[in-house]
């Protein structure tokens, strides 16, 4: 199976928002439901993928797709980008009961890095590395503007996505406590994780972003880093 990674167009916003919604949206739903009950988090997305000033733009975007013949289907994404773009969601004004809640992680950055906000792949295709393949496009994203670390957050109890991440050479650095919600049950916080040491890789050339994957041993079942809850 070949697999393409290249930067999301226009036209991908459609599974875009399938795949974020994967990755987040019971963490986006979570927040919408004490915010805007009647307003889904598939429609945030759409909204925020759509716009060129949002930070879940597909500019800032990547997709797997699968070469077969004149089909080519997206089968994964990632949405990264310098942690700064976050700045402006560290004021705590106005904030709703659940989005006091989840604070502490929206609080927690490494704001010199480059941000993995989300990461997902469809079940059919996991098992294959995409993932792997999806966060390596992250580090050479973030080697080619100049960033010597990447970061992201997860849930502590999303065993598989921690192990991918720390199979990759991420770190835990600090823990938001978050409290067990009925409406988001999730236990142990949120890990904040960093892949420290990519300065020597600065001025290096990108490797190709045509791969030909096959079956690996499942450790990227499901992938999720930074919730895209904005």
């Amino acid at each position: 199976m070949e697999i393409v990674v290249r930067p999301a167009l226009p036209e991908d916003s459609v599974t875009l928002v399938e795949l974020m919604l994967q990755a987040a949206g019971d963490t986006l739903q979570f927040i919408l439901d004490d915010l805007e009950p009647r307003v889904s988090a598939g429609e945030v997305f759409k909204h925020m993928i759509s716009s060129i000033d949002s930070e879940c733009s597909y500019r800032h975007c990547w997709v797997a797709v699968v070469q077969s013949g004149a089909h080519a289907p997206v089968v994964g994404m990632m949405n990264a980008f310098p942690a700064s773009l976050l700045s402006d969601q560290t004021t705590p004004s106005n904030l709703s009961s659940r989005e006091v809640h989840l604070w502490p992680r929206t609080a927690l950055q490494d704001w010199g890095s480059y941000c993995l906000n989300s990461l997902a792949v469809f079940p059919l295709y996991r098992r294959y590395g995409i993932a792997s393949r999806l966060i390596e496009q992250a580090i050479d994203n973030a080697v080619s503007e100049g960033f010597g670390s990447v970061s992201l957050h997860v849930w502590a109890d999303n065993a598989s996505a921690v192990r991918l991440y720390r199979g990759k050479g991420f770190h835990e650095i600090d823990r938001a406590a978050i409290p067990w919600h009925p409406r988001l049950p999730h236990s142990g916080g949120s890990l904040l994780m960093r892949l420290s040491g990519l300065s020597g890789r600065i001025g290096s050339s990108a490797p190709s972003h045509n791969v030909v994957l096959a079956a690996s041993d499942g450790s990227d079942d499901r992938d999720v880093s930074r919730p895209s809850d904005r």
